[in-house]
């Protein structure tokens, strides 16, 4: 028993390559989720979970996959299901050993529930003469191109204000000079309306790069 115990241990430490994934629910609660197939687009009808030849799957449990080498093919269709037995299925590249995926959980999935809305607010600390763009984007799940707006910064009066197609879920703000990102914030989207982030101070991130008034 001892033997067969050390062996086991062995063969999961030398399992380097995983996958993490994780669910969501709109507002950034988490889901409990199980993984039900892993399949590569070189072995359309095989799952790795249920083929043990082509698997080279060596621990698995809640939130994690362990391989003890990277299966064939850099994309890869991983399938979860939650609880109450709603399954959901994500198309990702693994080009690494190391992943992590994200399932956004009971979010809206047709594309006339994502409504036309405003994003605003103002920047409290920052000098925002020296230009100041911001960006909203959805916390979890796939990325969708028609989720995500920008807008900048007003160099007169810190403020912005910008038309954006808002889902509601939890979504991440994003400011940035230039090229480079210097601070984030996260909320809880409505479907629908204004959304108004009020006073958003970002003195310390602003100091930190030189942009403090």
């Amino acid at each position: 028993m001892r033997v067969w115990l050390a062996l086991c241990f062995a063969t999961l430490a030398i399992g380097q390559c995983f996958i993490e994934y994780t669910a969501h629910d709109q507002h950034g609660f988490p889901v409990p989720i199980i993984a039900i197939g892993v399949e590569s687009a070189m072995y359309p009808e095989g799952n790795f979970l249920m083929d043990l030849d082509r698997r080279k799957l060596i621990h698995f449990e809640p939130g994690r996959l362990t391989f003890q080498t990277k299966p064939n093919g850099n994309v890869l269709t991983l399938t979860v299901r939650s609880s109450d037995g709603k399954t959901k299925s994500v198309v990702f590249g693994w080009s690494g050993c190391e992943t992590h995926i994200t399932f956004l959980w009971n979010e809206i999935t047709s594309p006339d529930d994502s409504s036309s809305a405003s994003l605003r607010g103002r920047v409290r600390g920052c000098n925002c003469a020296a230009g100041i763009w911001v960006r909203i984007v959805p916390m979890f799940g796939a990325s969708n191109s028609s989720t995500w707006a920008e807008g900048v910064v007003s160099k007169r009066d810190c403020g912005f204000d910008f038309g954006a197609t808002i889902r509601g879920e939890r979504q991440i703000v994003v400011f940035g000079k230039n090229i480079d990102p210097f601070a984030v914030r996260a909320y809880n989207a409505q479907e629908n309306g204004r959304h108004d982030l009020g006073v958003v101070d970002l003195g310390k991130e602003c100091r930190a790069v030189g942009l403090s008034k």
